[in-house]
């Protein structure tokens, strides 16, 4: 294949590319419209909001499970999760960390986070934060890295926009601004 040829193929789908307007995403306006999930299960959004709103309060008004399922289904998932050196596809990772706690709860006889006390909730996050929560399923992500990740997507959600930073009284400085408030 010559130069010229590889141009004018590119140039094509430069075109295309430019003509189709791009996708942004809004995790509390697709929770308001109660966009379907693509990765995560009906239990698995329940752990992550009532875990997320719990560490971060406000999370599941923000859309968090919304925002973790579509990132789980982008092919660079922006979610914490991606600095614990893992290899593959996080969705994986991810919904065994889901698992494992969602096992430990059943195992203790606790039943769902979300019908725990808010005092009780503070005690399984306390021992999630310590990585104390017995029983926890070894091939998952470790107990304390789960905690990180629920609690800094949570913050991303909530707080890593221009109306969260507006929230906390702190001037929203952006190199470039976004297009949109999310």
């Amino acid at each position: 294949m010559d130069r010229r040829h590889l141009l004018k193929a590119g140039g094509a789908s430069l075109a295309v590319t430019a003509a189709s307007p791009l996708s942004l995403f809004d995790p509390r306006e697709a929770r308001a419209q109660g966009a379907p999930f693509k990765v995560l299960s009906p239990d698995e959004v329940k752990t992550v909001e009532s875990l997320s709103d719990a560490l971060v309060p406000g999370a599941r008004d923000a859309g968090v499970s919304h925002y973790v399922d579509h990132e789980l289904a982008s092919p660079s998932p922006r979610l914490m999760l991606r600095f614990a050196q893992l290899s593959g596809p996080l969705a994986p990772y991810y919904r065994g960390a889901l698992a494992a706690f969602a096992g430990s709860m059943t195992s203790q006889g606790n039943g769902a986070f979300a019908s725990l006390s808010p005092d009780a909730q503070r005690a399984v996050i306390e021992a999630v934060r310590t990585g104390t929560i017995k029983p926890w399923d070894a091939g998952a992500v470790a107990a304390p890295i789960f905690y990180g990740m629920m609690r800094n997507d949570g913050v991303d959600v909530v707080y890593g926009s221009a109306e969260g930073f507006k929230n906390l009284d702190i001037p929203y400085m952006a190199h470039i601004m976004p297009k949109t408030t999310w």
